[in-house]
């Protein structure tokens, strides 16, 4: 691989992952109807996004170690339950510290 690949990969997963954050955060945020600060949605997020690669590694991973398809029907359930984690992170937050 040349670095000119390797920046492109980067600078994609890069892009991805704050997508993802975003995405996340702004969906838990309106799905509860909350009006939040900057650092309030990136942590709702960052927790998402941690939901989303544990269970990424914790149920999906045995699952790519089988032969044939991978199973992409899971990374909706892998979504929804990222979108849960950081909704109840926000009212968490929001009972903590109003």
């Amino acid at each position: 691989m040349n670095a000119a690949s390797f920046i492109v990969i980067a600078a994609v997963v890069v892009l991805t992952a704050s997508v993802l954050l975003v995405g996340l955060a702004v969906a838990a945020r309106r799905l509860l109807g909350l009006q939040l600060g900057v650092v309030r949605t990136v942590l709702a997020g960052l927790v998402g996004s941690a939901a989303f690669l544990v269970f990424g590694l914790s149920i999906l991973q045995p699952l790519y170690q089988q032969p044939g398809q991978p199973p992409l029907m899971l990374t909706t359930v892998q979504l929804g339950i990222a979108l849960l984690v950081a909704m109840g992170f926000l009212v968490l937050a929001e009972a903590v510290l109003p």
